[in-house]
Order: C-alpha cells, then sequence, then structure tokens
C-alpha cells in the first residue's frame, strides 16, 4: 500500500515538474515574441519612410515637358509642324525634337525661349505682312538655350543646329551634363544687347511656359525690305516658321487612371449569377408527368383482351353440340 502511494506521489511530482517546465517553455516564448514584435514595430515604419522619401526625392529630381509646334509665317514657309520633349533630371539635361513639313535641305535654327505666347498676325507692327524675328522676340521673348550641337554652351554659334532633308523632315536629339550646363546658364552675360539671356544666381532652368522657335526659308525666297534680323544673320536664317509653348507633364495625372479600376461595375456581373433562374429548371424534373405514362401501364386493359379468352365460351359451345350428336346417334342405333 505504502509503495502505491509512493509511486502516485512520484508520478504527481514528475507532473508537477512538467508543467513547470512547459511554463517556463511557454514564457520565453512569449517574451521572444514580445521582443519580435517590439523590433518589427520599430524598424518598419524608419524603413518604410525611407522607401516614400527615396520615392518623392526621385520623382522631385526628374521632370519631363513638351511641345507642340504650329506653324508661322506659312505663306512662305508652308505648314511646319513639330513635337517636342524636354527632359530634366538630377544628372542630365535631353532635348528632342521632331519637325515635318519645314523648307527642304536647309539648316533650321531652333531655341528655347523666355517669352509669353506665339506671335501672330497682329504683332506685324510694320505690316510688310511677315512677322520677322524681332517682331517675334516681343512675344516669344529672348533665347536662353540653343537647340544645337553644344547645350553646354550659349554661344555654339550656328554649328550643330539640324538639317531637313528632301521631305522637310529633321529629328534632334541631344543630351547635355545638367550640372555643366547649369554653369554656363549662370555665368555672367558678356554681350547683354544680345537676344540671349542668362538665368539668375542660383536660378533652376524651369522649362515651363517658356516656347521653342524654329527659323529659316530657303535664300531663293523673296523677303521684304523691312525684314529684320538679329546677330548678322541674313533675315531667311532667323525667320521664325514655327512655335510653340512648353508644358510640364503632370506624372501624377497617370495616376489618376484609378478610374480605370471603376472598372468594378464590370464585377457586377454577379447579375450573370442571377442565372440561378435557370436552375429553376428543376421545373424540368416535373417531367415526372411523364412518369404518369404508367396510364400506358393501364394498357393491362389490353390484358382484357381475356375477354377474348371468353371465347373459351365458345369452345364449350362445340364441344357441347359434338356430344349432343353423339348421344343422339347412340339412340337412334339403339332404336
Amino acid at each position: 500500500m505504502n509503495v502505491a502511494k509512493k509511486i502516485i506521489n512520484l508520478l504527481l511530482c514528475l507532473g508537477l515538474i512538467s508543467m513547470v517546465a512547459s511554463c517556463d517553455q511557454n514564457d520565453e516564448a512569449s517574451e521572444t515574441n514580445e521582443a519580435t514584435t517590439l523590433v518589427d514595430s520599430e524598424n518598419s515604419p524608419e524603413e518604410e519612410s525611407d522607401t516614400n522619401e527615396e520615392s518623392e526625392s526621385s520623382d522631385e529630381e526628374s521632370q519631363t515637358y513638351t511641345v507642340t509646334l504650329t506653324a508661322l509665317n506659312s505663306d512662305l514657309a508652308g505648314e511646319v509642324e513639330g513635337e517636342g520633349t524636354f527632359i530634366i533630371d538630377q544628372d542630365d539635361f535631353i532635348a528632342e525634337i521632331q519637325v515635318d513639313n519645314a523648307p527642304v535641305d536647309i539648316v533650321h535654327l531652333q531655341h528655347i525661349t523666355t517669352g509669353e505666347a506665339c506671335p501672330t498676325d497682329a504683332d506685324d507692327i510694320n505690316d510688310d505682312g511677315i512677322i520677322d524675328v524681332v517682331e517675334g522676340v516681343a512675344q516669344y521673348g529672348p533665347i536662353i538655350v540653343p537647340l544645337d550641337g553644344d547645350l553646354l554652351t550659349q554661344a555654339g554659334g550656328i554649328e550643330g543646329y539640324p538639317t531637313a532633308d528632301q521631305a522637310g523632315s529633321y529629328f534632334y536629339s541631344q543630351t547635355a551634363n545638367l550640372e555643366d550646363m547649369l554653369n554656363d546658364l549662370r555665368a555672367e552675360d558678356e554681350n547683354p544687347d544680345d537676344p540671349i539671356v542668362k538665368l539668375g544666381e542660383g536660378e533652376e532652368l524651369d522649362l515651363e511656359g517658356k516656347h521653342v522657335i524654329i527659323h529659316g526659308v530657303p535664300e531663293s525666297v523673296e523677303l521684304p525690305d523691312t525684314a529684320a534680323s538679329v546677330l548678322g544673320l541674313p533675315a531667311n536664317a532667323t525667320l521664325p516658321i514655327a512655335c510653340g509653348i512648353i508644358e510640364k507633364e503632370d506624372s501624377g495625372d497617370n495616376g489618376d487612371n484609378g478610374d480605370d479600376g471603376d472598372n468594378g461595375d464590370d464585377g457586377d456581373n454577379g447579375d450573370d449569377g442571377d442565372n440561378g433562374d435557370d436552375g429553376d429548371n428543376g421545373d424540368n424534373g416535373d417531367n415526372g408527368d411523364d412518369g404518369d405514362n404508367g396510364d400506358d401501364g393501364d394498357n393491362g386493359d389490353n390484358g382484357d383482351n381475356g375477354d377474348d379468352g371468353d371465347n373459351g365460351d365458345n369452345g364449350d359451345d362445340e364441344a357441347g353440340d359434338e356430344q349432343q350428336q353423339d348421344q343422339n346417334q347412340q339412340q337412334t342405333q339403339d332404336q
């Protein structure tokens, strides 16, 4: 009996020890989970914040501008048209321009200018039938960036400007280091009387609202003697033939395409799920009425052809007649 009690006590002690160990392990696991959660909660917001700051910084450092060109002096130059894109990021300035329907086989000067509008026929001040470069500058403003073969300097001269092919088209593309380009644009203006201007000290190159101007008609085009020019160049070379205002692309607008997400209306096609009405085809299950074709089983009425079996009555009549004839013949013989 004492032995049994000792065994029971031993088992109880072992059970208590196991429970205590389990509790200790649970406490340790709990402390570990709490520590992990604390670390995650402390690190996660900072990491997300860093990621968001990097994304915002990237967006601020890259800017895209576009321009659509329309014709000027079209009676002399034709219906010139074109498009351009300018990208400013933390390292580079990228310029691309496509022009079509321009006078063929000649060099076309092109510039970014600082004015407020493209000129119209109302700006033909001397009423000679054209808008010359001096009349145009009053609207589209002086030059800030000559779009030639060297964007790092405003003093590139006529070298590097594009030439239209025999179809009147050209594609211009140049890339320059932005910092070097800005250093030149912010440098002291050594010739303040020319139609080229500088940025102020520390001023950024904000293209929004500025203009792109394309120039040039062949020497064979006769211009009135009143047509003015600049920089000692022939009036034919500087005659403006296309103009466009530069606009900044708002990349955030693309995010507004979430409106397309409203296609959740298509999700309302759950109405198609109402085709459960088709499930009501259980009515077809009522074709059990066809099972009532047991009425056809009533063709047992055909089994009533046993009435034909009543023809056995006819057989009784025939057998009785034959027996009566036999009796009659016996009686006759007896007589």
